[in-house]
């Protein structure tokens, strides 16, 4: 094979389509001291959705989560988890864990304000 046949079959033009634009599909607004506008928001991008904490102009990822055929891969807090369908779920003991404390710390507040 001569050298512009071996360059001819291993230099094929790219058909990637450039990343869409992170989408706010949906959110939570809550009240902060500081009377900033206040939300926690997930967030569609390329192909992981993030929960995001937004306080003003600042924004935080919470949490990272990506889908496969075995299940899900979540990254909280810099730890990473790997969790398989049909077992006990990590959001789920997080939900629950942050419940109690909800219960142990807030007095008189009220919920959220949820928009899709």
């Amino acid at each position: 094979m001569s050298q512009k046949e071996i360059g001819e079959t291993h230099l094929k033009p790219t058909t990637e389509e450039p990343a869409a634009e992170p989408i706010d599909s949906y959110s939570a607004q809550f009240d902060d001291f500081s009377n900033v506008c206040s939300s926690v928001v997930i967030r569609d991008q390329d192909r992981e959705t993030l929960v995001v904490i937004k306080t003003g102009s600042t924004e935080t990822v919470l949490l990272k989560a990506d889908r496969d055929q075995w299940g899900v891969w979540l990254e909280f807090a810099g730890v990473s988890v790997t969790q398989v369908d049909q077992t006990r779920s990590f959001l789920d003991a997080v939900i629950k864990v942050l419940t109690e404390i909800r219960r142990r710390t807030e007095y008189g507040t009220t919920d959220a304000t949820v928009s899709t």
